[in-house]
C-alpha cells in the first residue's frame, strides 16, 4: 500500500533496502476508475523533442501523475540525468525497456522492465530509461511534480553521461566528444513519430 504522505520516505526505504523493483503491479490510473477516466480524456502533448506525455494530475509543487511515451530503442535525452528535488514511482504500462542506474565511477547497471514492473526511485539517483523495440509507456508519480519547463526538473553532468549501447547489449557512459556530438546532432534532427 502506498501512503502519499510518506511517499518520500517509502521511496528512500525501498531504494536503500534494494527492493525498489516490484513486479505484477497495477498502475494507479488502471486501478482507479476516476484516474482511468482522466487518463482517457487527457491528450498527449510533446515532451522533450521526441517523446509524448499525458499530464493527468500534474500541478507543480504537488504529487503528480503522468504518462510518458518513449519511441522505440531510445534513451531519455540520450543522457544520464538526476532529479534533485523529486522522487519517482514509475510503473510500466506498455512495451519494455531498461532502467539504467549510473553511479559515478561505476558501470551502468541495466535493469530490464516490462508491463507491470514498478520502480521506486528517490531523488538524487543518476539514471535514465531506454525503451525496447516496441517503445515504452510508463505511468510516473512525481513527488512533487515539477513543470517540464522548470530548470530544476533535472540535472546533467556537463559533458558526461552520454549513453552508448554496445554490441553485447550493455550500456556505457561516455564523455562528449566530436564523434558523440555529431551523433547527437543527427539524433536531434531525426523525425520521431509516435502514434497517439
Amino acid at each position: 500500500m502506498i501512503n502519499l504522505s510518506r511517499l518520500e520516505t517509502q521511496t528512500r526505504e525501498k531504494w536503500n533496502s534494494n527492493s525498489f523493483l516490484e513486479h505484477n503491479q497495477i498502475a494507479f490510473s488502471e486501478d482507479s476508475s476516476y484516474l482511468k477516466s482522466l487518463a482517457e480524456i487527457t491528450p498527449w502533448v510533446n515532451y522533450e523533442k521526441y517523446m509524448k506525455a499525458k499530464l493527468i494530475a500534474a500541478v507543480p509543487g504537488q504529487v503528480g501523475l503522468l504518462h510518458i511515451k518513449f519511441p522505440p530503442e531510445m534513451a531519455e535525452d540520450n543522457r544520464i540525468h538526476t532529479h534533485l528535488y523529486t522522487d519517482r514511482l514509475v510503473t510500466v504500462l506498455e512495451g519494455s525497456g531498461y532502467f539504467l542506474i549510473a553511479p559515478f565511477g561505476e558501470q551502468i547497471k541495466s535493469i530490464p522492465v516490462s508491463i507491470g514492473d514498478r520502480v521506486w526511485m528517490p531523488r538524487g539517483i543518476r539514471h535514465t530509461w531506454y525503451s525496447g523495440k516496441n517503445g515504452l509507456v510508463v505511468e510516473s508519480i512525481h513527488n512533487p511534480f515539477i513543470a517540464f519547463d522548470d530548470p530544476d526538473i533535472l540535472v546533467y553532468d556537463e559533458d558526461l553521461g552520454f549513453i552508448d549501447i554496445m554490441s553485447d547489449g550493455s550500456f556505457v557512459e561516455k564523455k562528449l566528444t566530436a564523434d558523440i556530438s555529431g551523433k547527437l546532432y543527427r539524433f536531434n534532427k531525426k523525425e520521431h513519430c509516435i502514434g497517439e
